[in-house]
């Protein structure tokens, strides 16, 4: 049975684990190295803050999390666009855990007061670009050969999804930790029966 929560300082060894082979193995991210324990809890740190990162547990393993960032710039006229993120743990992919990861953590931003979500997605990785288009993104455009690793030259993909309809004078987004707790609680838990 899996568990949704924010995730804590306490799971990012967990996370990192999750994360490294995407590096090592793949070129879906375009990181060369794993990052130190250190520098993802600086990452982790900085950007919660702010914004939400959540995981999926089962049995008190990590079976994979979804994050936000800011979407590349941050100039002020920016500030309600978001960037996704998900990672799903070996053993854990193809049941549904990345819908949910990111259905969660888009119903969280919605609240937060963001307006639209980007992906950056690699031009080769097919399962994520079908995973994007079924949760409702699409793309907006492509950057050819922009990305080298592993002996390839990789296209980067931009996907985005609209979260709510554009409105005059949008209020700033706010902070997660401003969202009422029973509230945020409620998401957790609606997205939980997904996985049950």
């Amino acid at each position: 049975m899996y568990q949704l929560r924010h995730a804590v300082r306490e799971d990012l060894p967990q996370m990192l684990t999750v994360l490294a082979p995407y590096i090592t193995g793949t070129n879906v991210i375009f990181d060369y190295q794993v990052p130190s324990l250190e520098q993802f809890e600086i990452n982790f740190r900085h950007y919660t803050e702010q914004l939400p990162w959540i995981v999926a547990v089962e049995d008190e393993q990590i079976a994979g999390y979804a994050y936000a960032a800011p979407f590349f710039f941050s100039r002020a006229a920016y500030q309600w666009n978001i960037g996704l993120t998900v990672y799903i743990a070996d053993g854990h992919q193809r049941k549904g855990v990345a819908s949910v990861l990111y259905g969660c953590l888009e119903e969280l931003l919605l609240q937060l007061g963001y307006y639209r979500a980007y992906a950056v997605i690699t031009g080769t990785n097919e399962s994520s670009l079908k995973f994007h288009r079924m949760m409702g993104y699409r793309e907006e455009g492509k950057m050819p050969a922009v990305g080298y690793k592993r002996g390839s030259w990789e296209d980067v993909c931009f996907y985005s999804k609209q979260l709510k309809e554009p409105t005059n004078e949008p209020a700033p987004p706010f902070s997660f930790d401003e969202l009422d707790a029973a509230a945020v609680r409620a998401v957790f838990g609606s997205y939980e029966q997904k996985l049950q």
